[in-house]
């Protein structure tokens, strides 16, 4: 049995050709958005109780999509709820199963996605320095990194390869051009 949540999310949606007939439990489905986190910070909360739930009910593997940045839970506002949370539940995971995978996932951006900075980009509501860089991975270098581990057990697993860096004026640029396949 597969279940996999999450899957209209970007993440997840990228996968679900590559978790059809993998026996586990994939919890991909959390508010990344800052503004849904910083409106109702409970949002988070469902997520954990996915998590509390499927122990009791499915013996399988869990994979779970943490975060980089779970390893710095003391950053302020919504960053800081976001870390905070994927922080705990790698440890209530690592403490209460005894088959998981825990991706720690860096920010993936691609033409495929629609939310975050690169919503705030296409309307006009970024607010920010064009400036500032930003790193990530591209969405097929997720997917392959993914397709590589899924054999793991027990295992939290960072992305260790170069991230790619580019100026929000060029990410908006790429975006208002229609060419975001170049990232």
């Amino acid at each position: 049995m597969t279940f996999l949540t999450g899957e209209n999310g970007y993440l997840a949606s990228l996968l679900h050709n590559y978790t059809r007939h993998i026996d586990y439990v994939a919890i991909f489905g959390c508010p990344s958005s800052t503004r849904d986190i910083d409106s109702n910070p409970k949002k988070l909360a469902s997520t954990l109780d996915t998590i509390v739930l499927a122990k009791n009910l499915i013996k399988n593997k869990i994979i779970f999509a943490s975060s980089i940045g779970s390893d710095y839970p003391g950053l302020s506002g919504s960053q800081g709820y976001y870390n905070r949370y994927k922080n705990v539940a790698e440890h209530y995971i690592t403490n209460m199963y005894n088959d998981y995978l825990i991706y720690k996932i860096p920010r993936v951006y691609g033409p495929n996605k629609i939310k975050g900075i690169f919503k705030t980009l296409k309307d006009g509501t970024y607010v920010g320095s064009l400036e500032t860089k930003i790193d990530y991975i591209n969405e097929n270098d997720f997917v392959t990194w993914f397709v590589e581990n899924i054999d793991s057990h027990n295992k939290i697993i960072e992305y260790n390869k170069d991230f790619r860096t580019i100026k929000v004026k060029d990410l908006k640029n790429l975006i208002h051009t229609d060419e975001l396949h170049l990232l």
